[in-house]
């Protein structure tokens, strides 16, 4: 016995037709499951000053963003050339919410040198995007300079005193004699000169 082919195949591709569309239109109305985003970032990271004297204390600062759409807390830990200046735990960030961040770095026994300073965030839990979590500077710093010769920290008071002022007018009374003696020399000449 033969069947028809056309309706054979009317029979085999209607119902998957349908299961198609059926499955579709679930996908359609039903609306899609956004992951929830974790995702932190340093934006920027600087220095109260650059050219640094050993010794001084500035200020690091760093603005750090919340980049996800979920509340966050981060920790923040400045280092300068993998020396530990200090950390911040648990900074609450909303989504989308950036707080700057300002801390101070003493730099004494810090070595004459360049220094790359970095502020590094934490990863935070379910975080991939993880490139942007540190930001660095630089940092020049300097030796400070040494006292002055014989030890003298403090330099020398130069405002006039009696002493100096009395030592100032006899300097003055001095080159008035002198000069005074010059011109009479000159004179002197110019007058046996003539005589002759």
């Amino acid at each position: 016995m033969q069947f028809p082919r056309k309706a054979v195949t009317m029979n085999v591709i209607t119902p998957l037709l349908l299961a198609f569309v059926f499955i579709g239109l679930n996908v359609a109305v039903m609306p899609a499951r956004a992951s929830p985003v974790h995702d932190v970032a340093v934006g920027f990271c600087w220095l109260s000053k650059t050219f640094i004297t050993a010794g001084e204390t500035v200020t690091v600062y760093a603005d750090v963003t919340n980049q996800g759409d979920q509340s966050e807390s981060v920790d923040v830990h400045f280092w300068y050339d993998g020396n530990h200046i200090v950390g911040l735990i648990g900074i609450p960030l909303a989504p989308s919410e950036t707080k700057t961040l300002d801390v101070p770095w003493n730099t004494a026994g810090v070595p004459a040198g360049a220094y790359q300073v970095t502020a590094d965030a934490s990863v935070v839990p379910g975080e991939t995007d993880t490139i942007d979590n540190t930001f660095s500077t630089l940092a020049i710093v300097s030796a400070p300079k040494p006292p002055p010769v014989g030890g003298l920290a403090a330099p020398i008071n130069m405002v006039p005193t009696d002493k100096f002022a009395s030592l100032a007018s006899y300097i003055g009374l001095v080159s008035v004699i002198a000069s005074a003696v010059a011109v009479s020399s000159i004179v002197v000449k110019r007058k046996r000169k003539q005589q002759t």
